[in-house]
């Protein structure tokens, strides 16, 4: 029995090990651009550069957007659509952003994302 509980602990360390190791940047992008789509934790890791390109990702929640808004100038380019809580994160962009994937906008939203520079 004692060979089996030193096997499961053994195992328990390691999933524990596996599952803290951060991805790095280059590697949140190559899933991004594999799978279209971003977790919330890897969206708050690249919310600290400075231009961020997730021109692959293909949908996003609020609270991604809301990660993204922290940053200088971004690019979005695969999204089709954005909700209006979005747009209102996308105005606190500094610089610039691009959207050039949206086929259409509401008033509110054209309003919110003028507050862009660029």
């Amino acid at each position: 029995m004692n060979k089996y509980l030193v096997a499961l602990l053994m195992t328990g360390s390691l999933l524990v090990v596996g599952c803290n190791k951060k991805q790095t940047r280059d590697e949140i992008y190559a899933e991004v651009r594999a799978t279209g789509t971003i977790t919330d934790a890897q969206a708050e890791s690249l919310s600290k550069v400075n231009d961020l390109n997730l021109s692959g990702l293909t949908s996003i929640s609020d609270a991604q957007a809301e990660s993204f808004s922290k940053v200088d100038s971004l690019w979005l380019n695969g999204l089709t659509s954005i909700t209006d809580s979005q747009a209102e994160s996308f105005s606190r962009v500094e610089k610039a952003i691009s959207l050039d994937g949206l086929t259409s906008i509401t008033d509110e939203q054209a309003e919110s994302l003028s507050r862009v520079r660029w």
